[in-house]
């Protein structure tokens, strides 16, 4: 800022200058040629340090925006690692309880079929014994 500043004051002095010269002594054309090639060099130089300004500023902010963005990423990451964390003790757990129920689903079968078998036993048995009761009956 100081640098534009200083420009800016030069380009007035020098302003300054040409207004006096060209009142003072007319028949000057070199001199007033001179200034005016230097005014325009230090305007020309006065306009590409704004510009170069504002691009400057323009990359600052853009940093700014960017580490404004990494950090919203960076939480939401952590966000979604602490859902995935939940996620997968919830599958474990999960998993768990179906290696139980498939433990007693299988208790369940082994002891329907020990039933089974004791259910035809007795009726065999059963069977059995209605035909002898008809057996002796019959005599």
């Amino acid at each position: 800022m100081d640098e534009n500043n200083n420009l800016e004051n030069a380009i007035r002095n020098i302003q300054i200058d040409f207004d006096n010269l060209r009142r003072s002594s007319k028949g000057n054309e070199d001199k007033i040629s001179t200034y005016d090639i230097k005014i325009k060099q230090i305007s020309q130089e006065n306009d590409e340090l704004k510009r170069r300004i504002n691009d400057l500023s323009d990359v600052n902010r853009k940093v700014g925006d960017y580490e404004n963005s990494v950090g919203t990423l960076s939480a939401e990451i952590q966000r979604l690692n602490d859902v995935l964390k939940l996620k997968l003790e919830e599958n474990n757990n999960l998993q768990n309880n179906i290696r139980l129920i498939q433990q007693e689903s299988e208790a369940y079968r082994r002891s329907v079929s020990e039933y089974e078998i004791k259910i035809t036993q007795i009726t065999r048995e059963y069977q059995s014994k209605i035909s002898m009761f008809e057996n002796n009956s019959n005599q």
